[in-house]
């Protein structure tokens, strides 16, 4: 039983709950929306407080083009070396039009059995994303639904619905393995003003340069850039 809590802390913190620091470190930056293309690749030194903490790397990469719910996305395949809590597959899709995820899926093996994590999201915001200013603040609701199957049977859904805001805050040069990057530094804080996280963004890379999620004063997350192709 404590096995399967300790997956479900990871469902809950990569593909809900706390999923708010992922969706911020693959959110918007910078004074142009990027096009991604098929092939494109971001390779981090990542780590995650979960099940004694996960520390490994983080490959990101972009497989193509997909609609969901009338939504146009790109299609990314994240792999984790090693393999994080016996993650098999991780499929996200992410708006082109925000780079916001809107669909995140997971499978896992415990006991013989398969376990799917399915999240879906939509997004309010009170103004355009794009193009990003220093200074510029973007209110936002998020709504989450995950649903977790064990091989083909429904065994749990979940929607919770969250408010916060994300405001660029400057540009800071940041340096890290792939590189050193003029970056612009983005601030997420919940509905309460408490930062969620913190990330850095570089037009270059297409991406984030680093990012890290926070629990109150607790790092739940971080990610640092280790190379990228795009």
């Amino acid at each position: 039983m404590k096995t399967i809590l300790f997956i479900l802390l990871a469902v809950a913190v990569v593909g809900g709950g706390v999923a708010a620091g992922i969706i911020l470190t693959r959110g918007p930056a910078g004074a142009s929306l990027p096009t991604l293309s098929t092939g494109n690749q971001w390779v981090y030194d990542f780590f995650m407080a979960v099940n004694g903490n996960y520390t490994g790397t983080l490959t990101q990469t972009v497989t193509g083009d997909d609609t969901i719910d009338d939504t146009d996305c790109y299609t990314l395949d994240w792999t984790f070396d090693p393999a994080m809590m016996g993650v098999s597959t991780f499929k996200v899709w992410m708006e082109k039009d925000t780079l916001m995820e809107k669909k995140m899926e997971m499978s896992w093996t415990y006991m013989n059995d398969t376990y799917t994590s399915v999240t879906v999201m939509s997004y309010e915001f009170d103004k355009a994303l794009w193009p990003l200013e220093v200074g510029k603040e973007v209110a936002m609701t998020t709504n989450e639904t995950t649903t977790i199957y064990v091989d083909s049977w429904e065994i749990s859904t979940e929607t919770e619905i969250t408010t916060g805001t994300m405001k660029v805050e400057g540009k800071e040069k940041i340096t890290v393995a792939a590189g050193e990057f003029d970056c612009f530094k983005i601030v997420m804080r919940d509905d309460e003003d408490n930062i969620v996280s913190k990330a850095w963004y570089a037009d270059q890379v297409k991406g984030w340069v680093r990012s890290v999620s926070y629990d109150g004063d607790i790092v739940t997350m971080s990610m640092e850039l280790e190379s990228y192709s795009v």
